[in-house]
């Protein structure tokens, strides 16, 4: 790709209000966008679009939660969890999170965030 064709790419319009990648990578230069609320509300698909259009990393605390209850149960097992289980497992979850997100904030990397705000 040359140098034209980057330049373009860089300034291309985006989704999220006609806005230029360049202004919101500009913008979002080592930031943090925490999108969080209840289920529903529209958070993921904003979080999604914003990721895309700035090319930033999208951190979605139910995607850590799946993995630690998906790996939490004995092998074959189909039933739910104990709620105590899944109390423990977005803990942990939001706990995992938060630390990811400061990790790549600390070496200068923007990350938008996905977090729900009920287990």
């Amino acid at each position: 790709m040359d140098q034209e064709e980057e330049e373009a790419k860089r300034n291309a319009t985006v989704p999220l209000g006609g806005a230029t990648r360049s202004a919101l990578l500009h913008f979002l230069e080592r930031t943090a966008v925490v999108f969080k609320g209840h289920p529903c509300c529209g958070k993921s698909t904003l979080a999604t679009e914003l990721a895309s259009a700035t090319l930033c990393p999208l951190m979605d605390k139910d995607d850590i939660k799946g993995v630690l209850t998906r790996r939490s149960r004995p092998c074959g097992a189909t039933h739910t969890h104990a709620p105590d289980a899944l109390s423990d497992a977005n803990t942990l979850a939001l706990d995992t999170l938060w630390a990811l997100m400061e990790r790549q904030l600390s070496i200068g990397l923007s990350v938008i965030v996905d977090a729900t705000l009920s287990c």
